[in-house]
């Protein structure tokens, strides 16, 4: 019997599995995160936490098993729950060496912007990120806004 959406998790992980060359990063975790649940990984460097993170984003295929958002199949097309996620990572994940736009192209490829929209300028502008000459800066030279 299937669940009903009411009864259903927000999040429903079953034996993802993903190898990392010869490493086992994860090996065949389940678990169900209900919705307004506080959930969180915590393990020891090397223990498959971002590796886990970066398969329910979409931001990596596992090798097996199946991820469920909000009663979509992400496993099979990771880019259909992107929308009901937000991820705030715990550092930084700009490249230094990179200019501020090159690092918002970057972060938009990964979340299948077009290569012709990332190109343009306007996507500086979506972001409140003015003026040309930061924008062609290295990121090492950037600091966020007060609040």
């Amino acid at each position: 019997m299937t669940p009903d959406k009411e009864n259903r998790p927000a999040i429903e992980v079953r034996g993802l599995a993903k190898r990392l060359g010869d490493v086992q990063a994860v090996a065949g975790i389940d678990f169900d995160v209900r919705e307004g649940e506080l959930f969180g990984f915590l393990g020891p460097n090397g223990a498959g936490k971002s590796t886990t993170i970066n398969m329910l984003i979409g931001l990596a295929r596992p090798d097996t098993g199946t991820i469920h958002v909000g009663g979509i199949d992400c496993s099979t097309n990771p880019k259909a729950g992107q929308h009901l996620m937000g991820v705030v990572p715990d550092e930084s994940n700009l490249y230094p060496e990179l200019t501020g736009f090159d690092n918002l192209s970057f972060c938009g490829s990964l979340y299948g912007m077009a290569k012709r929209d990332r190109e343009q300028k306007t996507m500086l502008k979506e972001c409140e990120y003015n003026g040309e000459r930061s924008a062609n800066e290295e990121s090492r030279n950037h600091s966020l806004p007060a609040d």
